[in-house]
């Protein structure tokens, strides 16, 4: 493709989702370095995306009502995209990428969305993980040897944030700091918070330093899990998204359940362990390095998928000795 000046990806939603696109957004960059390059998505997730020196400009897609909709297509529509690329398949998406006026758009053919596209992304691995699905869209447009590393970036002001943030709390930084998360979107993707305060404990008799995260939805059980130990932690709570990663950034180690900051941990190149119960690894958690590992049990029903259940065999069934044993191996 020759005289390609701007290209948009589309990807609406949600962390996790968003930072896996970054081998992409890298690739595409390289491939066409005098290009400019936008990406549209939501409101508080497109934040992941500050400070990616491979993205010329951030574009907000506001939800909600058919003006909001509206906007956001005749932003797209003034900014005269060569390609679209739309990642999110979802209706809203696809009718934006429809009226954008590109010369390329690219899309999936699925749910009857293939009138938004006129460049099909193709398909050709079986078993894929997210990231190879990707890949799949690099292909489409002829990008080869693409990496599949991701990466979330920080400036130093939000580096220098999380040092001082810590500071005040009295960390000290010659210890190791552990951050563990037992949040997630959904509860059926939940390890049992009381498996998450017995860890925690083993931690500090391990002579660690533990942080723990969480967002506005994991109020309940993050401050049950602070509330329960005997040796208080540090808590990460009501913070912006660029903050919280920043001071997520200075852990030595980060136990999760599967969610976004799991994604956001690993693309800061933190060592991860992240807890998998209904959902595939296989699919989610498409990292090689010896610092990354995940933990799930083989039962039955797995993989339900399922956002809620009452009978949570893969995740009763995960021990708290597991994965201790696992954060002595990966203690650096």
């Amino acid at each position: 493709m020759v005289n390609i000046k701007k290209i948009l990806i589309i990807r609406l939603r949600f962390i996790g989702d968003i930072v896996l696109t970054t081998p992409l957004i890298e690739s595409i960059k390289k491939a066409y370095p005098t290009a400019r390059l936008y990406y549209l998505a939501e409101a508080p997730y497109i934040e992941i995306l500050k400070e990616n020196p491979y993205l010329d400009k951030l574009l907000i897609c506001k939800k909600g009502n058919i003006f909001n909709s509206l906007s956001t297509i005749l932003n797209v529509r003034k900014e005269k995209f060569d390609i679209v690329i739309d990642l999110f398949g979802n209706p809203r998406s696809a009718l934006i990428t429809y009226l954008s006026g590109a010369k390329i758009r690219l899309g999936w053919n699925l749910r009857g969305r293939r009138y938004a596209y006129n460049t099909i992304i193709k398909s050709h691995i079986l078993k894929k993980n997210a990231l190879d699905v990707y890949q799949n869209v690099l292909d489409t447009i002829g990008i080869k040897g693409a990496t599949q590393k991701t990466k979330v970036y920080l400036s130093k002001e939000e580096k220098k944030y999380a040092f001082n943030f810590l500071k005040t709390k009295g960390i000290n930084f010659n210890k190791k700091i552990i951050g563990i998360h037992p949040g997630a979107s959904w509860p059926a993707k939940m390890w049992q918070k009381e498996k998450f305060v017995s860890l925690g404990e083993k931690i500090l008799k391990l002579k660690g330093q533990v942080i723990v995260f969480g967002g506005p939805k994991d109020k309940e059980v993050i401050e049950y899990v602070y509330n329960s130990m005997k040796i208080k932690p540090i808590l990460v709570s009501d913070f912006s998204l660029r903050e919280f990663s920043s001071i997520l950034s200075m852990c030595d180690l980060f136990i999760t359940n599967d969610n976004g900051p799991m994604h956001i941990a690993i693309a800061l190149n933190v060592p991860t362990i992240a807890i998998f119960g209904p959902s595939e690894p296989d699919i989610w958690f498409p990292y090689r390095s010896k610092k990354f590992k995940f933990i799930k049990k083989d039962v039955i029903c797995w993989p339900c998928k399922r956002d809620f259940c009452d009978d949570l065999k893969c995740m009763e069934k995960i021990k708290v000795s597991e994965v201790f044993n696992l954060v002595k191996k990966l203690w650096i």
